[in-house]
């Protein structure tokens, strides 16, 4: 992850904050914690989602990842940056879920940081933008 970018300290630490959001919300969650995380790591690591794509498959290639491993974390990656989940697959439902709630709170972080948001803003982007019961219960720690 390091090599892809670089010095590029800002994007580094959304991953890591990223990642963090999703481990905690994996631990009341049921989901495939492999696939989130994984994908957790490489989501937004290029600038498109092909690149995305590519680097995802060329690092889980070098680590001997499983044909299967590699196909379901580049698919939620791409459902990501698409904004779309696949109705009626219930196991990657839960994983895009989980994954969006994972960035939207690092975003979240960053934003109440950034911009000073108040508890109005905070709240209706916690209702309207995440969708597991513990990623809205993690969201409301930033309420003030």
């Amino acid at each position: 992850m390091k090599k892809y970018l670089k010095t590029n300290f800002k994007k580094l630490k959304q991953v890591l904050k990223r990642v963090k959001y999703a481990e905690e919300i994996l631990k009341e969650e049921i989901a495939d914690p492999a696939v989130v995380l994984l994908a957790s790591y490489f989501y937004g690591l290029g600038s498109t989602t092909e690149e995305n794509q590519n680097v995802c498959k060329d690092i889980l290639v070098k680590l001997h990842a499983k044909e299967e491993m590699i196909s379901e974390v580049c698919r939620l990656i791409r459902l990501i940056e698409e904004n779309k989940a696949e109705e009626g697959i219930e196991g990657l439902l839960i994983n895009y879920k989980i994954l969006s709630d994972a960035d939207k709170l690092a975003t979240l972080e960053y934003e109440i940081k950034a911009k000073s948001l108040d508890n109005t803003e905070i709240g209706a982007k916690i209702d309207s933008e995440l969708r597991t019961r513990t990623g809205k219960k993690i969201g409301k720690r930033f309420l003030k």
